[in-house]
Order: C-alpha cells, then sequence, then structure tokens
C-alpha cells in the first residue's frame, strides 16, 4: 500500500508541475527606447543619433524614441541617463566631451562618474580635427606651430 501512494504522489506532484506554467524571459525589447540625445535639435550630434536611432529600430523591430536635453556640455542629458532605470530601455548617444572633457576643468560640478554609472556600447564616429593656416604664414609643419609661441614668448 505504501508503494501505491508513493507512486500516486510521485504522479501526482509531475502532474501538477507540468500545470504550471514555465517561467521565460521577457523577449527585449517589448515596448519602444528612448534614445537621449544630450543637444539641441538638428546639432551634429542629433542627426547622427536620429540616424542611429532609425537603423536601431529596424535591427531590434522597435521605436526608437529620440529625446533631446540640451546644456552644461552635454551633461545635463548624460545626468538623466545615469539617473534613470538601468533596464535597457534609455540609452545615450553622445559625444566623448560628457564622459571625458566636462570633468577635466569640473571634476566637483559633473554629478556622475561616467566610468562607473555608465556602460559603453560602441564607437559610432571618429571625427578627426585638422588645423589649418594660410599658405604664406610663417608655420610648415605642425612642430613649428606649437614651438613658435615657446620661442617668441613675451614679444
Amino acid at each position: 500500500m505504501s508503494r501505491f501512494v508513493l507512486i500516486v504522489g510521485v504522479v501526482l506532484v509531475l502532474f501538477l508541475t507540468g500545470l504550471i506554467p514555465t517561467l521565460q524571459a521577457q523577449q527585449y525589447p517589448d515596448h519602444p527606447i528612448q534614445l537621449v540625445l544630450p543637444t539641441t535639435p538638428g546639432a551634429g550630434v542629433d542627426i547622427l543619433g536620429r540616424l542611429v536611432g532609425e537603423e536601431m529600430g529596424k535591427i531590434l523591430k522597435t521605436q526608437i524614441v529620440p529625446i533631446n536635453k540640451p546644456g552644461a556640455s552635454f551633461t545635463t542629458g548624460t545626468d538623466a541617463v545615469v539617473r534613470s532605470r538601468k533596464d535597457g530601455y534609455t540609452l545615450l548617444y553622445s559625444p566623448s566631451t560628457a564622459m571625458i572633457y566636462a570633468r577635466i576643468p569640473n571634476p566637483d560640478v559633473v554629478p556622475y562618474d561616467p566610468v562607473k554609472d555608465l556602460e559603453p556600447i560602441g564607437l559610432h564616429v571618429w571625427n578627426p580635427m585638422i588645423l589649418v593656416v594660410k599658405e604664406d604664414s610663417p608655420w610648415k609643419t605642425f612642430s613649428e606651430f606649437v614651438t613658435m609661441p615657446r620661442k617668441t614668448r613675451g614679444k
């Protein structure tokens, strides 16, 4: 009799656990993603961010909603992302100014630590800068340009 009760108990447990739906992770994304652009509408970062957002939306099969939050050398929008929920539905498209250059002169003013508070996804645009001078200028190389003020200090 006890063997019969044990078998019935095991079958009953297996039957009841089979009725419980299995837990599955939700698909990402299951609602629109906010893409924070810490600049004014129409600026270079805004235009590139919107183009990247459109392509991301096609790949992820969801709507990417661009949101402009300009101010304070890109730190206003960046801080808004840092303070948002860490659920992957608020992304930041920002130049390195908000990560590096804004903190150098005023580390106490920038309210976040980009190394601890943000996770980089990748580098999208490399924007090299060039320096040009008039053809008849005294400088022909960058080295000459840099050393000239040192040589003529006080003049």
